[in-house]
């Protein structure tokens, strides 16, 4: 196989074919430029992932799950996690949590407390995501252990502020793990 050089025989490189680099260098920067100042693409958390593609969403709600199951600080938990208030619309767990107290965002901070003092635990068995472009969000279904447990939810984020939500869980069909 043969290389083709950009250069001439003298290792120069024409007008035109610097022209052309130059364009598109200029392109490329202008167009990421615009992206990055639109706020283009989703949020990410501290998770460094796009946190409204699939394995994004998978390690937000992972995250979560381990800070939460290793009992850390309540209140953060709520900021770290959570969307803020204009777009939180609940977090639910049938056996714990439901009702209008679902909704308020204001008590999850006293609620995680309660409920890692109780020495509750969660872990994630099974993950689906999906995204809805109407409204920038993204939607995940989820299989949860909870000490001896089985749990299914779904949950939904807020790509705008990549935090979650909404959380609901309940007991699944199967009462125990099997693993």
């Amino acid at each position: 196989m043969k290389v083709k050089y950009i250069a001439d025989t003298e290792g120069k490189f024409s007008r035109k074919q610097i022209l052309v680099w130059c364009t598109m260098l200029f392109v490329g920067a202008g167009a990421l430029a615009l992206t990055t100042l639109s706020g283009g693409g989703s949020k990410t958390s501290d998770i460094g992932s796009d946190v409204c593609s699939s394995e994004g969403a998978r390690e937000l709600v992972e995250e979560f799950l381990s800070a939460y199951s290793t009992g850390s600080s309540s209140a953060s938990l709520t900021d770290r996690f959570f969307a803020p208030d204009d777009r939180f619309q609940w977090f639910y767990d049938a056996l714990t949590r439901h009702g209008e107290e679902a909704t308020d965002r204001s008590d999850l901070d006293s609620y995680f407390a309660q409920q890692q003092a109780s020495g509750d635990s969660l872990g994630l068995v099974d993950f689906s995501y999906g995204h809805r472009d109407e409204d920038n969000t993204g939607h995940f279904g989820m299989v949860l252990s909870r000490n001896e447990m089985v749990l299914s939810g779904k949950g939904a984020i807020d790509c705008a502020s990549g935090k979650i939500m909404v959380w609901a869980t309940g007991p699944a069909s199967s009462t125990s793990t099997t693993q």
